[in-house]
């Protein structure tokens, strides 16, 4: 049987892979975002309907001038915190709900995720805090995540085509791509400008033969200098954990509506970087366990490893920690049967190479993984 200090290490490195990527990033200043709401004053139970939803904001109805692309990497994240160490708050309201009892849900589940300020919709905010509570390892803080991502080990691009106008740009010609990078010409990064990532195979058309055109791009436009993408197709990120970290392997995430936001900030060489960013969306609890239950320990997969149980201990929290739908059917007539996310970034001005780098192939895969079992 194995000991409770073993199997909390191995759900404490597999929650931070399922929360969107283990090996990333930290940044400059985050917010809680620009909607201009008061998003710091708990919910209290308010009508659904008249609570104070944080939002993206809406795209403005002017906008435009000459389209230039640019290509930004990722340089911190944070899961539970922010760059001066409060509480982390940020995301967006997912469901249009202030959920604070079974009432004001979205959606059907045994224990109710109260919502953070403003309605925000993030269970990966609350599932990754009770791991790095339980003082297992320092590894998994932000601190420690953002000092593999400034080793050179792993980023995500954001690459952004036809922007025209860094104040206000309306939708319709803007896109928004974001691509892993599990390789670095140089490492570490130097942060200026001029480091050059390689896109993963799996994040470029034509794959191994392209080159590195996105395969995914998202509509976006800009509102007051804040950056938007939002997308009804679901946004897949092929994410690598290295060897180092329990578990390790190749992670899949699918973002069901994915938004993106971001304020551009100009740089004195005409790029741009990227402050006070989130990535939010819907992450069905079978994606998630399905490419959890892949991932490598001692040369097994997680759902066979000391005969399943550290998977039936990982598969229980994230099942418990289900807060929203899958189907974005909100009016809490079905179960909830997938997880809220939100990451907070920043991003760096960078160059992006030719040739795309392939990530490994689970060499444990465990289709016959257990879901949830409702």
């Amino acid at each position: 049987m194995m000991g409770r200090r073993a199997w909390l290490a191995i759900f404490a490195a597999t929650v931070l892979a399922s929360s969107a990527c283990a090996d990333l990033f930290g940044f400059h200043e985050l917010r809680e975002g620009d909607s201009g709401k008061d998003v710091n004053v708990p919910d209290t139970g308010a009508d659904v309907d008249t609570c104070p939803h944080e939002r993206w904001p809406d795209p403005p109805s002017t906008g435009s001038g000459t389209s230039k692309s640019y290509t930004m990497a990722i340089r911190h994240v944070f899961f539970t915190t922010t760059p001066d160490g409060g509480a982390a708050t940020f995301g967006y309201d997912l469901d249009s709900r202030c959920t604070t009892d079974p009432s004001s849900a979205s959606c059907k589940a045994a224990a109710v995720t109260v919502d953070g300020p403003g309605g925000v919709d993030n269970g990966s905010i609350g599932l990754m805090s009770t791991v790095v509570g339980l003082g297992v390892t320092d590894s998994l803080k932000d601190e420690s995540i953002n000092q593999i991502i400034d080793s050179g080990a792993f980023t995500m691009l954001v690459r952004v085509f036809n922007l025209q106008n860094d104040t206000n740009q309306t939708a319709g010609v803007i896109n928004v791509a974001i691509q892993s990078s599990p390789a670095l010409v140089t490492s570490p990064p130097t942060w200026d400008g001029g480091d050059r990532w390689y896109p993963a195979v799996d994040d470029v058309v034509g794959g191994d033969a392209g080159t590195n055109t996105p395969n995914h791009l998202m509509p976006g436009y800009v509102t007051n200098g804040v950056l938007v993408a939002k997308d009804t197709t679901p946004l897949a990120l092929a994410l690598y954990l290295p060897p180092g970290n329990t578990p390790s392997g190749p992670l899949h995430v699918k973002l069901i509506n994915p938004v993106i936001t971001a304020r551009l900030v100009k740089r004195g060489d005409g790029n741009y970087d990227l402050a006070d960013g989130v990535i939010a969306g819907r992450w069905a609890a079978s994606d998630m366990l399905r490419t959890v239950a892949d991932l490598t320990i001692n040369g097994s997969s997680l759902c066979t490893y000391i005969g399943g149980s550290a998977y039936q201990v990982v598969q229980q929290k994230i099942c418990d920690a289900r807060d929203i739908t899958a189907s974005n059917v909100d009016n809490n007539s079905e179960n909830c049967d997938a997880l809220s996310v939100a990451v907070a970034f920043d991003a760096v001005a960078a160059q992006v190479g030719n040739s795309p780098v392939g990530f490994p192939v689970s060499q444990t895969p465990c289709g016959d993984a257990a879901l949830c079992g409702d």
